[in-house]
């Protein structure tokens, strides 16, 4: 990996539980909790096998002039799963639903079914759960029942095309989300000659806080730090930007991807 950013602001404090994509929104991967008891498997439960937007990588790059290119949309091969002391939750491209679990069991507890894959792992705050789908969506469900609580489409217009074999929107959400004080933060759409845009969202009931157009294409889990939001772009570079307004802030080199992890004052991708 590559540092590309140094002397960014702190990272968002550290999660209780995992309650994100790799614990927090730094994705450092890591908790400060103690195991109190061994690692040993107790159950397992089947689920069906991800079908990732992008199964293969392009055999070359004629734009940045390189052969032979490395995997790097890969974050949606998994269904990634957050949990807390009982509960397990994890989304699921292939049938476009996300599914609670009892922690101690593996039992299904319940399932939600949106209009579209949901590719990335959703975020557990303040008792809800909130997740993104290729149908253009950002929805918010209780975390105990599965209930909807708000829907908000992030697109412009309810216009579906045909992507990996099923119909989906023109402005889908091929970004992890982030959750913080009360916000949360996504970004819509592929091609910026189609549109793209982050948005801060109000966490209680979805209203728009700010809508940002972008000309990169966001994939990848979003990072944040205290004042920073990172979009991970595909096969391009992050940005950075303002969390309170969501204008650009930073560019980065380096080889790009959907990976990244804010660590301290450093950008990993």
């Amino acid at each position: 990996m590559i540092a590309l950013a140094l002397a960014v602001s702190a990272v968002a404090a550290d999660p209780v539980g995992w309650p994100s994509y790799r614990a927090g929104m730094g994705r450092a991967g890591y908790s400060n909790q103690a195991l109190s008891f061994s690692a040993t498997e107790t159950w397992r439960r089947d689920m069906p096998a991800p079908s990732p937007a992008w199964t293969s990588p392009a055999q070359r790059s004629y734009w940045q002039q390189l052969e032979g290119i490395l995997p790097r949309v890969t974050g949606d091969w998994a269904n990634h799963p957050v949990a807390d002391e009982s509960l397990v939750w994890l989304g699921s491209s292939a049938d476009d639903t996300v599914r609670c679990l009892d922690a101690q069991t593996g039992e299904l507890l319940w399932s939600f079914a949106a209009d579209g894959p949901v590719r990335y792992a959703p975020v557990l705050a303040d008792g809800r759960l909130f997740f993104g789908s290729d149908d253009g969506s950002v929805y918010c469900v209780e975390a105990g029942t599965g209930r909807l609580v708000w829907r908000e489409r992030l697109g412009p217009r309810d216009w579906r095309i045909p992507g990996n074999g099923r119909m989906i929107s023109l402005w889908p959400v091929r970004t992890g989300l982030v959750v913080e004080a009360g916000v949360v933060y996504a970004a819509a759409g592929l091609y910026p000659s189609q549109g793209v845009h982050a948005v801060a969202l109000d966490a209680s009931d979805g209203s728009t806080v700010w809508q940002q157009k972008l000309n990169v294409s966001p994939q990848g889990y979003l990072l944040a730090s205290q004042t920073m939001l990172f979009v991970p772009t595909g096969r391009g570079n992050p940005i950075g930007l303002d969390r309170k307004t969501g204008r650009l802030a930073k560019t980065f080199g380096g080889a790009g991807g959907t990976f990244a992890v804010l660590l301290e004052d450093e950008l990993f991708a």
